[in-house]
């Protein structure tokens, strides 16, 4: 026994399209002996079953069955053609097989004239209805072509648009993509501040603290300057006493060595004079000899003095540099930490465009 020859689903989706856009698009006229005989009768009765429930159910649903592509006109177009041929050629078979029943024995055409005519009068009504038929099929055809066009361009459409949601959707994940560095960025950025701001807050508690010192520091060098200060005003005071000094005993050491000159004029005119005088005369050399020493003596004493003093004041002046040099280095520090703070604020701070 031969093989049955398979009808695949695409082939199935062609005819029974064809025989449906012959029918009007009724559902109802789709039957199975229709589209088996149109398929030549070819394949399984359970398949061809299960194909055209499958095909009425998409058909429903409204998707295309079987998923037919744009050669869906020259198959419509090539199904009707064999479907038109074919009521053709049985019209054209009953048209025979009535005039081989009109050339029968004259006398059965006789006994059969009436159905004779009556035959002919419904082959010529079937072969008006033919011609309806094949009206009918060609205004389908008409309207599967114009609805053909309007699904093409509307598929046109839909690609477009496709394209331009599969363009638009390529640039939202882009800057979606780019939002998210950007937010990652930021996040960095804050994080990086609120550490930069913490150290801010540490160094400024640190400079604080600094500043309560150096101005502790100050407070006491004022104190130290002021008591050197008292001191180098109390020395003062002392030197210009033993200036007074010295530069009384220079007087008296001065007036003296007059009255010893005078002394000693009047010896040696009195040694001239009076001669018993002599041990008198020696008495009086050798005290004024005892008050020369004794203020010479003096006299060292004050330079002494004097001395010591100045080198005590070269080592208040020296201090008193060194106090001033250090509270105007205090002051300069003191005048330089806000500023510090303040542009290491500035230099921390970001970008108006990074704000």
């Amino acid at each position: 026994m031969p093989r049955t020859p398979t009808i695949g689903y695409e082939q199935f989706c062609r005819v029974a399209s064809a025989l449906l856009a012959l029918n009007g698009h009724r559902l109802d006229d789709l039957t199975f002996a229709r589209v088996y005989e149109q398929l030549g009768r070819r394949g399984s009765s359970q398949r061809i079953n299960d194909f055209l429930k499958r095909f009425k159910d998409e058909y429903r649903s409204g998707e295309r069955p079987g998923g037919l592509s744009g050669e869906l006109e020259a198959e419509m177009r090539a199904s009707a053609q064999r479907i038109t041929e074919t009521l053709q050629r049985e019209a054209q078979a009953m048209i025979e097989a009535e005039r081989a029943s009109i050339q029968a024995p004259l006398d059965e055409a006789r006994q059969e004239a009436e159905a004779a005519q009556t035959a002919s009068a419904a082959v010529r009504q079937q072969y008006r209805d033919l011609e309806d038929t094949l009206q009918r099929e060609q205004e389908v055809r008409a309207q599967v072509e114009r609805r053909l066009s309007e699904l093409q361009r509307q598929h046109d459409t839909l690609t477009n648009e496709h394209h331009a949601i599969a363009k638009e959707s390529t640039r939202l994940e882009s800057e979606l993509s780019h939002h998210a560095e950007q937010l990652t960025q930021r996040n960095a950025d804050n994080e990086a501040l609120q550490q930069e701001v913490k150290e801010l807050r540490t160094g400024r508690e640190r400079l604080m603290a600094q500043v309560r010192d150096l101005e502790r520091d100050l407070a006491e060098a004022f104190r130290e300057t002021a008591r050197l200060t008292a001191t180098m005003k109390e020395r003062d005071a002392v030197i210009t006493q033993l200036e007074t000094r010295v530069d009384h005993e220079h007087r008296r050491t001065a007036e003296a060595n007059r009255q010893h000159q005078a002394e000693e004029q009047r010896r040696i005119a009195s040694e001239t004079r009076e001669q018993c005088g002599k041990q008198q005369s020696e008495a009086l050399i050798a005290q004024l000899e005892q008050m020369e020493q004794k203020h010479a003596r003096e006299i060292d004493e004050m330079r002494s003095a004097l001395a010591a003093a100045a080198s005590k004041r070269h080592e208040t002046d020296r201090k008193m540099h060194q106090l001033i040099e250090y509270v105007e280095r205090l002051s300069n520090q003191l005048a330089a930490a806000p500023k510090k703070t303040r542009a290491g604020k500035r230099s921390r701070r970001p970008p108006q465009s990074e704000r």
